[in-house]
C-alpha cells in the first residue's frame, strides 16, 4: 500500500513537471497527453468508414441543447430563419446593446456538441451580449451554399436590431471557417460590416496540403486528415476546395473587421490560423493572434483552465470594436 501511494506521488510530480515545462496547467496537459487520446476521437478520424458512421450518429441525435442550469442563467429562446432553427441567449437582468454569432465547429458535419456551449456561456457572461446560436445547414446533405444562404439571412435579420457595428461574428474550428466566410460574403455583397470577427482554432484551409501539417499530425491528439479531407468534399459538392467560400484563407482578405485569432500549436490547424494572420496582414486587415502553447484543437470549447482566459481575451476585443 505504501509502494503505490509512493509511486503514485512520484507520478503526480512527474506529470506536474511535465505540465510545467510544456506551458500548461496539470490539469490540461493530463488531458492532452492522457485523456484524448483515451477517447479515440483521433483514430476514428484516421479512417473515412468509421467517421461517416460516427457522424451519422450524431446527425441522428441532433444539436446538443442549452442545459438547464444554462437557462436558469439566461434568457432562452427558439426562433428560426429559412426554416432552420437558432438559439438566442440573452441576459436575464440587462437589456442587451450588442450582438454576436456564435457559429459552432464539427467539420461542416457534425452539429452542436455539449461542450460548445461552455463557449457560449463564457462570452455571454463577459460581454452581456445577446448570443445567436445557429443550427446551420450540414453536409453530406446539404452544401455550403445552403449554409451561407441561411446565415446571410440570419445576419440581415439580426442587423435589424442591432447596428451592425456593434455585432460580432465569432466560431470555432469549421465555424470559425465559416464566420470568416461569410464576414467575406456580407464585404462583397456590400452589406454593413460587423463590428469584428473571432476565431477559435479555425479550419481556414480545407485544402490540407500544407506540408507543415505533417509535423502536427504527431503532436495533435484529437484531429486527422483523412476525415478532414472527406468532411471538406462534402461541404464543397462539386465547388473546388480552394474557392475561397471553401477555403476563406485564399481568398481577398482585405476590408474586413478587426479580427483576432487564438491557435493552439498542438493542433493539426495550427498552420491555418499561421497563414491565414500573415495573409490577413499582408491584404492590410487589422489582426490580433494570441497563441496558445501546447493548445490543442478547441481548447476554447473544453472545460480547461485555459479556456477562462480566452473567454476574457476575447470579450475584451469585442469591447473594443
Amino acid at each position: 500500500m505504501i509502494i503505490a501511494l509512493v509511486l503514485l506521488a512520484l507520478a503526480i510530480v512527474a506529470v506536474k513537471i511535465s505540465s510545467v515545462r510544456s506551458g500548461e496547467s496539470m490539469a490540461t496537459h493530463v488531458v492532452r497527453v492522457a485523456v484524448l487520446p483515451m477517447l479515440q476521437v483521433k483514430s476514428t478520424m484516421q479512417n473515412v468508414d468509421r467517421y461517416r458512421e460516427l457522424v451519422q450518429k450524431r446527425q441522428a441525435e441532433g444539436d446538443a441543447k442549452p442545459s438547464e442550469k444554462l437557462k436558469k442563467q439566461f434568457d432562452i429562446r427558439t426562433e428560426s430563419v429559412g426554416g432552420y432553427l437558432y438559439y438566442v441567449v440573452s441576459p436575464k437582468t440587462s437589456k442587451p446593446d450588442r450582438a454576436m454569432i456564435y457559429i459552432h465547429g464539427g467539420a461542416y458535419v457534425g452539429p452542436m456538441a455539449d461542450f460548445q456551449w461552455n463557449l457560449v456561456k463564457g462570452l455571454a457572461e463577459r460581454t452581456g451580449a445577446q448570443l445567436i446560436v445557429p443550427n446551420y445547414p450540414l453536409a453530406p446533405k446539404h452544401d455550403w451554399k445552403d449554409a451561407y444562404a441561411m446565415m446571410v439571412q440570419l445576419y440581415d435579420t439580426l442587423i435589424q436590431k442591432f447596428p451592425a457595428n456593434r455585432v460580432a461574428i465569432t466560431g470555432d474550428s469549421a465555424g470559425g471557417g465559416l464566420a470568416l466566410g461569410l464576414a467575406m460574403e456580407l464585404r462583397d455583397r456590400g452589406k454593413p460590416m460587423p463590428g469584428s470577427i473571432v476565431l477559435f482554432s479555425p479550419f481556414l484551409n480545407l485544402l490540407a496540403d500544407n506540408p507543415a501539417q505533417a509535423a502536427l499530425e504527431d503532436v495533435d491528439p484529437l484531429l486527422a486528415r483523412p476525415a478532414l479531407v472527406w468532411a471538406a468534399r462534402q461541404w464543397a459538392r462539386g465547388t473546388s476546395l480552394d474557392d475561397p467560400h471553401i477555403s476563406p484563407v485564399l481568398g481577398n482578405l482585405a476590408g474586413l473587421p478587426p479580427t483576432l485569432v487564438f491557435s493552439g500549436t498542438a493542433d493539426l490547424l495550427h498552420v491555418d490560423s499561421l497563414q491565414f494572420v500573415q495573409r490577413a496582414r499582408a491584404d492590410g486587415t487589422d489582426v490580433t493572434y494570441i497563441e496558445g502553447r501546447n493548445m490543442t484543437h478547441g481548447w476554447s470549447v473544453l472545460p480547461l483552465p485555459e479556456a477562462a482566459p480566452l473567454y476574457d481575451a476575447a470579450s475584451s476585443f469585442i469591447a473594443r470594436h
